[in-house]
């Protein structure tokens, strides 16, 4: 049986509906820095209650190659995190 931990090495325990400070705190940033113009596209991946999961994106224009490059790197950063946490 496998092992499952966070890409920072914590154990995951159990999805539950208590708000992550941390993911609060991100959003909140992000969404103070848009209302300024510094966010022109973005890109999201989300876990809800119960493991269900959504993903989209918003920003259209000059900024699509820019997210999609963005979204590559992230990618690469995701996965080289996983490898790093076994």
């Amino acid at each position: 049986m496998s092992k499952v931990v966070s890409l920072h090495g914590a154990p995951i325990g159990g999805i539950g509906n208590e708000p992550d400070q941390m993911v609060v705190d991100m959003l909140e940033d992000l969404l103070a820095r848009a209302k300024v113009g510094d966010v022109q596209a973005l890109a999201y991946a989300h876990v809800a209650p119960g493991g269900s999961v959504a993903n989209g994106w918003e920003g259209t224009g000059a900024s699509v190659h820019s997210l999609g490059f963005a979204v590559s790197v992230l990618h690469h950063r995701y996965y080289s995190g996983l490898q790093d946490a076994e």
